[in-house]
């Protein structure tokens, strides 16, 4: 039987304990090694979250349509709640008992072409000023094609228009109508949350009687 000694079993303690020492140490760095390489991929997730999110929010900035409410001139309403926006409006005709303005809308919509308009006639311009308007002082008429159907659209009787603001020939105001369509009268068009700014060609420079009716001379000066 062999016997050990005391020396020898001190070694033997030491050897393993050695041993189990570097497993240890092994294990650590690679239980470390570990965490860091998860802490830089989340760090990196985070930056990449963080870039795309930045650029979605750019992307959605610069897709986004500028506000109508910058423009000189626009007009903006829903017809049957579909939005009709426009800054494409015109002076079409400036007389003493009627002031026109002409707007239109071409939009693409998956391939198909949308043409819609809203026109609008004041008759009592020089002599109202701001304040409601009612269907004696204003007529507004409307349309849209879309796919083959044409819907068309006019004021009648008892319809009001809000004009807030009317100062150095530029017009802003409101309005919202239910409306017969002109070629369904079973169809009620809804044009709703109506707004819009208008600028008067050559107004500036007309020049009034006492009665407030346009002097011929200055509107036909304005004309040409």
């Amino acid at each position: 039987m062999i016997k050990i000694t005391s020396n020898q079993n001190f070694l033997i303690q030491k050897n393993k304990n050695e041993h189990m020492k570097h497993i240890f140490l092994s294990v650590a760095f690679l239980v470390i090694g570990l965490l860091m390489i998860t802490s830089c991929k989340e760090n990196n997730s985070k930056k990449d979250s963080v870039t795309n999110t930045r650029e979605t929010a750019s992307e959605k900035q610069e897709a986004a349509p500028p506000d109508f409410r910058n423009f000189e001139q626009y007009v903006y309403c829903k017809i049957d709640g579909q939005p009709y926006m426009t800054t494409k409006v015109f002076n079409a005709m400036n007389l003493p008992n009627r002031n026109d303005f002409a707007t239109s809308l071409e939009e693409e919509i998956n391939g198909d072409t949308k043409l819609s308009g809203i026109d609008f006639s004041f008759y009592t311009l020089e002599k109202t000023g701001a304040g409601m308007l009612t269907d004696k002082d204003f007529y507004v008429q409307g349309h849209t094609e879309f796919k083959g159907k044409y819907v068309a659209f006019k004021t009648g009787a008892d319809h009001k228009l809000n004009l807030t603001s009317f100062k150095d020939g530029l017009l802003e105001g409101t309005f919202n109508f239910d409306v017969i369509d002109e070629r369904d009268p079973g169809h009620v068009v809804k044009v709703t949350d109506g707004v819009f700014k208008m600028q008067m060609e050559g107004k500036t420079n007309l020049k009034y009687d006492k009665n407030g009716d346009v002097n011929m001379d200055s509107l036909l000066k304005s004309i040409n």
